[in-house]
């Protein structure tokens, strides 16, 4: 019969601790040499990274290896950093605009009128 896991005690678990499993940030190759970005905007980083690929501008990812809150940072060639940070910068812009929205509220149960049609044709 299969056993449950047991989540709550960390002396049981089979993965070591979080600080053991942490990476050392990788080392920038010298070919990036401009910092297009340095952020823990996780969502922007993946937009920034497809729009540059559709550009064809290459894009190396560097992160700092912590899990919450982490900061990742984008290195392009310095050649290609005008044109990079143009969209870097629209698309920053953008989520900075979106997030601005209020957020509606979601309805509650209770808060959902009733409708009865009737069906008796």
């Amino acid at each position: 019969m299969a056993e449950p896991l047991n989540y709550w005690n960390p002396k049981d678990s089979p993965h070591p601790p979080a600080e053991e499993k942490l990476k050392p940030t990788a080392a920038v190759p010298i070919e990036f040499d401009a910092l297009l970005s340095q952020t823990n905007d996780h969502a922007a980083v993946q937009a920034i990274l497809s729009a540059l690929k559709k550009m064809k501008i290459e894009v190396f990812r560097a992160n700092d290896g912590k899990r919450v809150a982490g900061e990742t940072s984008l290195h392009v060639r310095a050649a290609d950093l005008p044109k990079a940070s143009v969209v870097a910068a629209a698309i920053f812009a953008r989520r900075k605009k979106i997030s601005a929205y209020p957020r509606t509220e979601q309805p509650t149960e209770g808060s959902i009128p009733d409708i009865n049609f009737d069906t008796s044709f």
